[in-house]
């Protein structure tokens, strides 16, 4: 086990949490053999667990409602090791950790950070007169006809 915390994404934990999940074996050999001593939950994963678990087209017959949902992510939280990240951890950091190992040497750290602004800039050049566009025309509405 490592000495770091982990962020599992949303479907890590479903996977785990649902023994009829296609990679519920993946997600168990991680738990038992790859997760560090402190696996946290952030709001998304947690509230997303609880959805997903909810919904007859995913679940089948395994679907739980929402007080037996709410339980699942409680019986989660008192394994050791697990919790929902506090707000002084509030999983950016861990995120950041995360997405800079997954990020090559030649892109450096600033093209993963979502808050650098060269990240969201237009691409260089103005865009091109609609008269100009290549493939199909835009759908217009009009009051009363729907699309056509």
């Amino acid at each position: 086990m490592s000495t770091t915390a982990d962020l599992p994404d949303l479907n890590v934990w479903l996977a785990l949490a649902w023994p009829a999940h296609s990679h519920h074996q993946h997600a168990v050999q991680y738990w038992e053999q790859q997760a560090a001593e402190e696996v946290l939950f952030c709001t998304v994963t947690a509230l997303g667990l609880v959805s997903l678990v909810c919904q007859p087209k995913l679940m089948g017959t395994a679907v739980r409602n929402a007080a037996e949902a709410s339980g699942l992510l409680d019986s989660m939280c008192r394994q050791p090791g697990v919790r929902l990240a506090a707000p002084e951890h509030n999983g950016w950091e861990l995120f950041q950790q995360g997405i800079l190992r997954r990020i090559p040497a030649d892109r450096g750290p600033q093209a993963a950070d979502p808050r650098n602004p060269a990240r969201h800039a237009p691409p260089p050049g103005p865009a091109p007169h609609p008269a100009h566009r290549t493939g199909p025309p835009a759908p217009h509405r009009h009051p009363g006809s729907g699309w056509r």
